[in-house]
């Protein structure tokens, strides 16, 4: 009779490549090696498909043909309209229209005489901007943030978002002053609202990191404190208030629509 073994498929075996029984035989360094570079390969094809994907849903931000039309539209308003004032206007010409057509509170308590285009205010103070640099940040701003808000809830809501969040930052200032005749300008309020949407939109897809792993709303309430505290220190050149106004108009506004109780 053969000495050979039988094992479980019928294969005849000498035993000597079989662990005895009980025992546990672990990989050779070798194979170790082959499956942590099967797995790191993997995890590098995964993490290229999620990529890949990502960016065939949202598309390269800043290519024109890939922002939204509101987004487009809202950078380029901000941009003619300081080309118009700082190009083709002398400054009597500009100080005129900072006056008419910034938010002057004090037009709305009796306080300033102004003309009649100050109640569209609210509204046309977000295009108008006190110099160069203040106009490309929130044009940059506007253009990124918009991008993102508009990619995810639409070109009309969009649209309401920011009218929203700019009419929120000017109601804000008016509340806290007044009576004041200086004019506000620019469009800090509408892109600080849309910056407080995209943060909240950030948490809710997980892409905050370990700096959102508490949710956004520690990291709101901390900006609105930062933002309170750089216009107090700044002085009277910075209007914190719109900018607080639209950020917090913004926040409560997105945290609506993403629990469903809100549609703009």
């Amino acid at each position: 009779m053969s000495g050979k073994k039988l094992n479980g498929s019928g294969k005849g075996t000498d035993g000597k490549n079989s662990p005895p029984p009980g025992v546990i035989e672990f990989p050779s360094s070798a194979e170790r090696a082959r499956r942590r570079k099967e797995q790191e390969e993997d995890e590098k094809r995964i993490r290229a498909e999620y990529r890949a994907a990502q960016k065939a849903a949202t598309g390269p931000l800043f290519n024109i043909g890939n922002i939204p039309p509101f987004a487009r539209f809202f950078c380029a308003a901000i941009i003619v309209a300081h080309v118009i004032l700082f190009v083709f206007l002398d400054a009597g010409e500009r100080l005129k229209i900072l006056y008419d057509l910034g938010f002057i509170p004090g037009a709305f308590t009796g306080t300033y005489e102004g003309h009649w285009t100050n109640w569209l205010s609210p509204f046309t103070h977000m295009l108008i901007h006190g110099g160069w640099m203040h106009m490309a940040i929130n044009a940059l701003m506007g253009l990124a943030l918009c991008t993102f808000f508009e990619r995810h809830f639409g070109t009309r809501t969009a649209v309401l978002f920011v009218l929203l969040c700019g009419l929120s930052g000017a109601l804000i200032y008016f509340v806290l002053n007044p009576f004041t005749t200086a004019p506000v300008i620019g469009a800090s309020g509408a892109t600080s609202g849309l910056f407080a949407a995209v943060l909240l939109l950030l948490s809710q897809n997980g892409q905050m990191g370990q700096i959102g792993r508490k949710g956004p709303w520690p990291i709101i309430a901390i900006w609105a404190v930062l933002m309170t505290l750089i216009g107090l220190i700044g002085g009277g050149g910075i209007a914190w208030q719109a900018h607080l106004g639209g950020f917090l108009a913004g926040a409560g506004l997105t945290a609506l629509m993403l629990k469903g109780k809100l549609k703009l």
